[in-house]
C-alpha cells in the first residue's frame, strides 16, 4: 500500500512572489499547521501573506533549518545568534528587516523566531538610557523609533496593543506616517510625559512646538496638516487638541473660499470637506 503523497504549502508574497515549502517545515508554524488541519485532502495549500519576498525568503531559512532533525540544538541556537545578527550601516539603530521579521513571526505564528527576534531587540536595549534609545516605529520609509511604555501609553492605538500583548517585552508597529513626522510626534509624547515638567510650562511649550516655520504667512504648513493625521492614526488625544485649536485659531473669520485659496494643495475642497471645515470648527463660520 502506497504512503500518501507529502504535502506542499506555496507562500505567496505581497509583491508576488512564490515560495514553497514542505509539511514537515510547515509545521513550525501554528498558522500554516492550522490550515494543513482544516485541509486534510489538499496536496498543496496555498497563503497570500502580507510579508515582503525579502523577509519571506529570511522566514522560510529560518524554519528550513530548524527543520534539519540532523542539527542539534546546540547547533541550532549558534546559528540563531548568526541569523539575527543583520548588517546594518547604523549601528545605534536597529535594522528595520528585523522588525518586519517580528511581524512575519507573528502572522506566521512561529513562536521560535518570535521568541529570537524579540530577544534581540530586548538584549540591544538593554542598559540604554531613554535618550539613548531614539529610534524604534518602522515609519513608512523605514525609518526606526523606540518609546518606553509610559510614553505610549498617551496613545490609545499603542495602549491597546500593549493591553492586547501582555507577555512581549517589545512591540512593533509599522506605520504610515513619515520619519519626520514620527519624530515630531515622539517629540510631543516625551515632553507630556515628564512628570517633573507642570502642566503651565507644557502648554508654554505647546505653544512654541505648533508654531512652525512657514515661508507663506497665508497657509498652514503642510507639516501641520500630516501631524492631525498622525494624532488621528496613534489616537494621541492631547496632540488631536492641540493641533485642532490651531486650525481653528488660524480660519477664524475665514470663509470655506478663503480657505480654499490659502491651503497648500492643489485640489479644490470638495463640497463634504467644506461641511467638514463648517462642522469641526463652527465658530469659525458664525454669522
Amino acid at each position: 500500500m502506497s504512503s500518501a503523497p507529502a504535502k506542499t504549502i506555496t507562500l505567496k508574497s505581497c509583491d508576488e512572489q512564490m515560495f514553497v515549502i514542505e509539511e514537515a517545515t510547515s509545521l513550525q508554524s501554528k498558522t500554516l499547521e492550522n490550515m494543513i488541519v482544516d485541509n486534510p485532502s489538499d496536496e498543496n495549500i496555498r497563503l497570500t501573506t502580507t510579508i515582503t519576498a525579502n523577509v519571506l525568503a529570511k522566514v522560510i531559512v529560518y524554519l528550513n533549518k530548524h527543520g534539519e532533525v540532523e542539527t542539534s540544538d546546540e547547533d541550532k541556537k549558534i546559528w540563531d545568534a548568526q541569523f539575527v545578527n543583520f548588517d546594518n550601516a547604523n549601528q545605534n539603530t536597529l535594522p528595520p528587516i528585523l522588525f518586519d521579521m517580528i511581524q512575519a513571526a507573528k502572522i506566521l505564528e512561529i513562536k521560535g523566531l518570535s521568541d529570537l527576534t524579540a530577544q534581540k531587540v530586548a538584549g540591544w536595549i538593554q542598559g540604554k538610557r531613554p535618550d539613548e534609545i531614539i529610534e524604534m516605529y518602522p515609519s513608512c520609509d523605514e525609518h526606526m523609533f523606540i518609546i518606553e511604555e509610559a510614553t505610549a501609553l498617551q496613545s490609545k492605538t499603542l495602549e491597546n496593543m500593549i493591553a492586547d500583548n501582555p507577555s512581549d517585552e517589545n512591540i512593533p508597529v509599522k506605520t504610515t506616517i513619515t520619519a519626520n513626522i514620527l519624530a515630531k510626534v515622539i517629540e510631543y509624547l516625551n515632553k507630556h510625559a515628564e512628570v517633573e515638567t507642570s502642566d503651565e510650562d507644557k502648554k508654554i511649550w505647546d505653544a512654541q512646538f505648533v508654531n512652525f516655520d512657514n515661508t507663506n504667512q497665508n497657509t498652514l504648513p503642510p507639516i501641520f496638516f500630516d501631524m492631525i493625521q498622525a494624532a488621528k492614526v496613534l489616537e494621541i488625544k492631547g496632540l488631536s487638541d492641540l493641533t485642532a485649536q490651531k486650525v481653528a485659531d488660524w480660519i477664524q473669520g475665514k470663509t470655506p473660499d478663503e480657505i480654499n485659496d490659502m491651503f497648500p494643495v492643489k485640489n479644490q475642497l470638495t463640497p463634504g470637506e467644506e461641511e467638514w471645515i463648517r462642522r469641526e470648527n463652527q465658530c469659525a463660520f458664525q454669522d
